[in-house]
């Protein structure tokens, strides 16, 4: 992907911004479907 996308910027002349993610998955592994649905209240405590 990342050579595709250094091709992409080069032919284009613009700079596509990279960023890191990370991705946090509670102790049950539950996650919902839709993140939008989850609230303050179904956080629960990690290890």
């Amino acid at each position: 992907i990342r050579k595709k996308m250094d091709i992409y910027e080069a032919n284009e002349n613009v700079t596509i911004p990279v960023k890191k993610l990370f991705i946090l998955i509670p102790k049950s592994g539950h996650l919902p479907p839709d993140l939008c649905d989850a609230s303050n209240q179904w956080l629960e405590a990690t290890k």
